[in-house]
């Protein structure tokens, strides 16, 4: 019964063949003939055996392209592959590549699971072989597609549980696999191209290298989110935090794959000056004054020279190619660019990869910026280089890694490396960030590290021979001023507990002056008064107050541990981590320790003032 049926349907396509050539190539009978063959399985060779007949080859040209969707919507599609990759295959190699592209993108637009989707990787490989002429605009509506599906099976790793991440990482890996085939072979025939003579400045040919170009780098930026380490598992998170379900070496060999094909574009270089040449266009969303290579439309495409120019490089994926190049060494520049001019233009790349909160994308931009920095010698970088605004972001966004990251391994590193990026300044320089970095901060803690980095400087210049304004006279006193400023508001309206780093180093910045300065260089002697009425005093009344709220709570929690049976009035305690997420109530014991230690640092505060008050009333003797 089976075998009837089977003949029978290849009898009605071939009559569907005969009703083609009467009805003036009328294809609707024959993909419908096509359809019903289909639901048939045993029949797919034969199917694909009469397609490709001598005869009937001027029909699947015709109708082949329209036939993709028909194989790809089969339920069946994933049991019987080879069968309908071949079909694919023979659809590829004898249709018109243009309408074979045309419909290979349309299905890529609807939502294909992974196995379908890489199929239709290979016949869209063929077609862009087989195209001659203009392939730039065909390339620009099938990379779109194909990144979008990438994009689709990644999401960072917070946003899954393990099972589904385990499984998204696996089609990650194969379809990067599969994409660098594809990219691999276009990259090879534009290479080739431009070995032919006249064809290094062709339009066309530079036109897709920048299509493939933008692509390259877009995977870059899928990548910047993996474990791209030589190290079999990276340091960028802690162990409970870091995921090794992929191998980090698959990875790692589809980045050295994918700068590999920049080099064949002959797009290395360029890709590191990339955004300081385009600063002004991510900034602004304007158009860029330059494309990697000199791209530009040529005269017969100017209908697609508007949309072209507004389309830049994926700022994340350069600065996920800078991280390779740079600080793992996966590829090799030409060493004629100066260590500060690479870390000149490699600032935006930095500044992007800091402002993530996935864990192992501020990995690779705390790991580019130590790889640039450590080579300079402390005090050589200019303070012009503060004007351009990706070295502020830079630091602004240290501040925030070392605040707010979830990772105890990275913040530590990214206090040590703003640290050393402070201390490579000029004095100038150190003296402008200071200044510009504590007029906005409102942690305790990163201003206590700015006002300890300051204190340094102070050291430095008492026992320089060198004269330096910055750190002398009405420079440092403004500067003081500033470190001594108490928030609006403390020991009346706030607690003055929190600001306890600030305090403490401020005052210590102080004693530590006013204690080596017997010259008075720093005119602090000087301007004395003025700390006492600006700060000094008020911080006496603010401990003051705070000290007795303090007891004022540690007696009534006391007082209520003796009344077990009374109905207690508790003391509210409300804490938050620095992202605002609330911690459980504190319980009775924890309040006390939580008291009792505020009222230490009170303590300290009034020691460090008592110490001051008698350097300068020595002095005044």
């Amino acid at each position: 019964m089976e075998e009837v049926m089977e003949n029978q349907v290849i009898k009605d396509l071939r009559r569907s063949f005969a009703n083609f050539r009467e009805d003036n190539n009328e294809g609707c009978h024959v993909v419908i003939a096509v359809q019903r063959c289909l639901e048939v399985r045993n029949i797919l060779k034969t199917l694909t055996a009469v397609l490709l007949e001598q005869e009937n080859k001027d029909i699947l040209e015709f109708i082949g392209w329209e036939l993709i969707g028909v194989l790809v919507q089969q339920e069946d599609f994933q049991v019987a592959n080879d069968y309908y990759s071949d079909l694919l295959e023979a659809i590829a190699e004898n249709c018109s590549p243009k309408e074979v592209c045309l419909g290979i993108v349309e299905q890529m637009d609807s939502n294909l699971n992974s196995e379908v989707f890489l199929t239709l990787l290979a016949p869209l490989q063929k077609v862009f072989q087989r195209m001659k002429g203009r392939k730039s605009k065909f390339f620009k509506m099938a990379i779109p597609r194909i990144l979008h599906h990438i994009a689709m099976i990644h999401s960072p790793v917070n946003e899954q549980s393990e099972s589904s991440m385990r499984e998204n990482k696996t089609d990650l890996s194969s379809t990067l696999d599969r994409v660098l085939m594809l990219l691999g072979c276009l990259v090879n025939d534009a290479k080739t191209g431009a070995c032919k003579p006249n064809n290094k400045d062709d339009p066309e040919l530079k036109a897709q290298n920048w299509e493939l170009e933008k692509c390259l780098t877009r995977m870059l930026e899928t990548l910047a989110f993996e474990n791209l380490s030589m190290a079999k598992s990276s340091d960028s998170v802690d162990n409970k935090e870091d995921y090794e379900l992929t191998s980090t070496e698959s990875y790692r060999d589809q980045a050295q794959r994918i700068l590999s094909l920049l080099q064949d574009l002959q797009s290395q270089v360029y890709l590191l000056e990339y955004a300081s040449v385009n600063l002004e266009c991510y900034t602004k969303k304007q158009t860029p004054t330059v494309k990697p290579n000199d791209v530009c439309a040529d005269e017969q495409g100017n209908e697609n020279e508007d949309d072209d120019e507004k389309e830049l490089l994926s700022l994340l994926g350069l600065g996920c190619y800078g991280y390779l190049v740079l600080a793992e060494n996966v590829a090799h520049i030409p060493q004629v660019f100066s260590i500060k001019y690479l870390l000149k233009i490699n600032m935006v790349y930095i500044a992007c990869l800091l402002e993530r909160t996935e864990n192992q994308v501020i990995y690779k931009g705390l790991e580019l910026l130590d790889s640039l920095i450590r080579y300079i010698a402390e005090g050589t970088v200019e303070h012009n280089l503060l004007t351009s605004p990706g070295l502020l972001d830079i630091f602004k966004r240290l501040i925030n890694v070392m605040i707010y990251c979830t990772s105890k391994i990275l913040r530590q590193r990214a206090m040590r490396i703003f640290q050393q990026l402070i201390s490579k300044l000029d004095t100038r320089g150190c003296y402008m960030i200071s200044r510009y970095l504590l007029l906005d901060c409102t942690h305790a803690g990163v201003a206590g590290l700015l006002i300890h980095n300051i204190k340094e400087e102070v050291h430095k210049n008492l026992y320089s021979q060198d004269y330096d304004m910055w750190f002398r006279g009405k420079q440092l006193v403004s500067l003081l001023l500033q470190v001594c400023k108490l928030p609006k508001g403390v020991g009346r309206e706030r607690d003055l507990i929190p600001e306890t780093e600030r305090v403490m180093g401020a005052l210590n910045c102080l004693r530590y002056i006013l204690l080596s300065d017997h010259d008075d260089k720093t005119t602090l002697w000087k301007n004395y008064s003025l700390f006492e009425k600006e700060f000094l005093l008020p911080l006496r009344e603010a401990v003051k107050v705070t000290k007795l709220n303090y007891l004022s709570m540690q007696n009534k929690n006391t007082e209520e541990k003796k009344q077990p049976d009374k109905e207690k009035e508790e003391i509210e305690f409300k804490v938050t981590t620095p992202d605002g997420t609330p911690i459980d109530e504190m319980s009775r014991e924890d309040q006390n320790q939580v008291l009792q230690s505020g009222l230490y640092a009170l303590e300290t505060m009034e020691c460090i003032l008592a110490h001051i008050t008698e350097i300068v009333n020595s002095k005044t003797r």
